[in-house]
């Protein structure tokens, strides 16, 4: 590419943000801003590492830059561009929470989709919303989402009643979601609230204003179908299931394992069995290549410890081991490092195998060194040395569990030892106020782990 082309620039100091090289990722932008130096992208993205790096006055030069190089931009070329202004705003208001100017943040998060034409940045409704709620102002973010959603509805032209009767002639009227749309973040993020703060009747009916405008987001429905299964309604969990299946199709794994997790923990392990072997099967057909291979082996990982409740334990042996070889097989794979960890489990409670679980502890260990920070590996590691008549190691791995959380307790107690994870790290566009109302990622990190039940537990 040209090196005036500032795309390249920001694509690779993105990644190597995400990845946690701060320094690599400063030394591409400043080269990318020597080529590049009205690009207003390249600006914003500076501003982001000074702020993450606590620069904040640095942080604000790289962002008043940028908004200049958008006026020149839009005078050069005689076109409207404010809506680039909206992320800059967005982004000043974080600088500001940083400085402890709470009503500064508001003012700049306001100011952000209050510009003509720029109703429609999701960042800065969403923004204030949670803001308030990180300020227990909940009411003040129930109002800003009410807002919000319905200024979004009404440009796309959904109708406020979304019954059946009438859906078909509303849904023709009904202008479809953008690709990449960012509203439904907002939906989901307004239900969350409404589940914690409000009741079952207003979470619900998020949900469903969600499930219209979102038709063809399986994801939409796996939440629904969360928050059901949360209030202990099982039947409408599984038709929300089956539909998020229905519409994956053979795209993705984790509606298919998701249900049969819910199933599981329901004790129908039959059923699981059936909904995971049906996942399996419409995603080897897919032929389109595009399907991660984590998502499958934690989709066959699911399965073999379905067959291990039922008992089929040489049924869950090769389950094990279709997981194992979908994995990633360098070094540093977190879903490899759980799912020897599992292996170990097995091979310890169901086969008495005690050098073998002992060896994928080991080599659980060597993949990732999340599980080092976790009681649970060195509790099985005690046992497995109990049985081995190493009184010695037993001792001591027990000494060490006793020292560390469990991964039951969430992923936010992993890194407190300084463990570095990159994309836990990665804060380009992460408000600052998030951590006080937990809105993070519930797939993230090992979550998709905590929710299984073991045979042995």
């Amino acid at each position: 590419a040209s090196p005036n082309f500032a795309n390249p620039y920001h694509a690779l100091a993105t990644l190597e943000h995400s990845e946690g090289n701060i320094k690599v990722a400063t030394t591409i932008l400043r080269l990318g801003l020597k080529h590049c130096p009205s690009n207003h992208r390249l600006h914003h993205a500076l501003g982001d590492l000074y702020r993450e790096a606590k620069m904040l006055d640095m942080a604000e030069k790289a962002y008043n830059k940028g908004l200049k190089c958008i006026e020149m931009e839009s005078q050069a070329s005689d076109k409207r561009l404010d809506w680039g202004k909206s992320f800059f705003y967005t982004a000043m208001s974080y600088l500001s929470y940083d400085r402890g100017e709470i009503d500064q943040a508001r003012n700049w998060l306001r100011k952000s989709f209050e510009m003509a034409g720029n109703e429609m940045h999701s960042q800065g409704w969403l923004g204030l919303a949670q803001l308030e709620e990180s300020e227990k102002n909940i009411d003040d973010a129930r109002e800003v989402y009410t807002k919000a959603l319905n200024a979004y509805e009404r440009r796309r032209g959904i109708t406020k009643s979304r019954t059946s009767a009438r859906s078909k002639f509303a849904r023709e009227k009904t202008a479809p979601a953008k690709l990449g749309d960012k509203w439904m973040n907002v939906y989901e993020a307004w239900a969350r609230l409404e589940d914690q703060h409000g009741s079952y009747s207003d979470a619900n009916n998020i949900y469903s204003r969600a499930a219209y405008a979102f038709p063809k987001e399986w994801k939409v429905l796996v939440n629904w179908a969360r928050f059901q299964s949360r209030h202990h309604k099982p039947d409408r969990a599984r038709t929300l299931f089956e539909l998020a299946c229905d519409i994956a199709g053979s795209s993705n794994a984790t509606p298919y394992r998701l249900y049969a997790e819910h199933e599981m923990a329901a004790g129908n392990y039959m059923r699981a069995r059936s909904i995971l072997f049906l996942g399996s099967q419409s995603l080897s057909e897919a032929s389109d290549g595009s399907l991660k291979n984590d998502e499958f082996a934690r989709l066959y990982h699911s399965w073999a410890i379905c067959e291990w409740h039922l008992g089929n334990l040489e049924r869950t042996e090769v389950l094990f081991d279709h997981s194992l070889r979908l994995t990633d097989s360098a070094l540093g794979s977190e879903s490899r490092s759980l799912i020897l960890y599992s292996v170990s489990r097995f091979l310890f409670y169901s086969r008495g195998d005690y050098i073998l679980s002992q060896h994928c502890i080991s080599l659980s260990l060597a993949e990732d060194s999340m599980l080092n920070y976790k009681s649970d590996l060195w509790l099985l590691w005690s046992n497995v040395a109990r049985e081995m008549s190493n009184v010695e190691l037993s001792e001591q791995c027990l000494n060490r569990a006793m020292e560390l959380p469990s991964l039951s307790q969430g992923d936010s107690s992993v890194f407190t030892t300084g463990v570095q994870n990159n994309k836990m790290n990665y804060m380009l566009r992460r408000a600052p106020w998030q951590y006080k109302i937990g809105a993070s990622n519930p797939d993230g990190s090992v979550s998709w782990y905590t929710r299984i039940l073991f045979p042995d537990s």
